[in-house]
This record gives C-alpha cells, sequence and structure tokens, in this order.
C-alpha cells in the first residue's frame, strides 16, 4: 500500500486550505506533545515518520518539512548539546546553510553525490554509468567546497545501506 492508497482510504483528510502560508510561531514554554523516554531502533523511527507522515499529502511533504525539522532542532538536539548527522540525499549546495552549521537542522551531512557517481539515477541504483579517478576527484572536491562555506560532512566512498 503506498501513500496515496492510504490517503484515499482515510476519512479525516488534510487540505491545501487547512494549511496556512506563514506558521504560528509557537511558545517554547508550552510542550506540543507528552515528554517520552523512548529509545528507538532505526526500524522503529522510519515507521513512526512514515506513520505520521501519512496523514499529510505527499505534495505537502516539501513545505511542511522544514517547521518539522526545526522543531526537531530546537526540542530535541539542542537541549542535548549533541552532535547530529542526516543523510539528506538531493539537497542543492545552495541548500545546505538550511541543513548544517550554527543555524542549520543537523550539525553535519552525508554528501551522496561522489558515492553515487557511478549511478545512473538517485532511485535506480542498479543502473550504472562509467566514471574516471577525475571524475569522483572532482565531486569530492565540488562536495567539499560547498561543505566548508557552511558546516562540515561526512567523507565516505561506500553508502553501507546499499
Amino acid at each position: 500500500m503506498i501513500n496515496k492508497d492510504i490517503f484515499n482510504a482515510m476519512t479525516i483528510k488534510l487540505a491545501a486550505q487547512d494549511i496556512p502560508e506563514k506558521m504560528p510561531e509557537m511558545d517554547p514554554k508550552i510542550r506540543r506533545a507528552p515528554k517520552r523516554v523512548v529509545h528507538l531502533e532505526k526500524d522503529e523511527i522510519e515507521l513512526a515518520l512514515k506513520n505520521a507522515l501519512r496523514y499529510i499529502p505527499e505534495e505537502y511533504h516539501e513545505r511542511l518539512a522544514p517547521e518539522f525539522l526545526n522543531e526537531l532542532k530546537e526540542n530535541t538536539f539542542k537541549k542535548h548539546d549533541c552532535m547530529t548527522v542526516a543523510e539528506a540525499p538531493g539537497v542543492p549546495y545552495e541548500e545546505l546553510e538550511e541543513f548544517i552549521g550554527e543555524d542549520g537542522y543537523f550539525s553535519m551531512i552525508f554528501d551522496f553525490r561522489y558515492a553515487d557517481l557511478d549511478v545512473a539515477s538517485g532511485s535506480e541504483w542498479f543502473k550504472r554509468v562509467p566514471w574516471t579517478i577525475k571524475d569522483l576527484n572532482q565531486k569530492i572536491m565540488d562536495s567539499q567546497m560547498a561543505l566548508q562555506k557552511c558546516g562540515w560532512g561526512a567523507n565516505f566512498i561506500e553508502n553501507h545501506s546499499s
């Protein structure tokens, strides 16, 4: 079952007119959810996020993601002064500042551009394209030059999830 099937089966739905153009400011003194001390495994976190997002049509995910990520940063990461790492494939270099650095959602980010150098497209990892060491060098250099402007990235050669 895909997100659209779930959305179509729901009786209560979020419509475009239900999302305000400007999100209201949140009072930091008021909790928006009960305090829970839960230690979830990675697959449980992914399931929880999928369950939360299924109530919001996919076309709104990109628009609402910044509010969600900022709330996560302010109410979770900042309270514990922890180092955070994000996998955010597809984030344009021009938008990195939103994701990493002093004002970003996370401390650092994995940049998949050079690790996926041999992949034809992001969703079709099995379709390979030829590349050279010079291509790899240029992709790594581009990544490092972009990342250093606003934060830092995790250098890696292989995606462990593949």
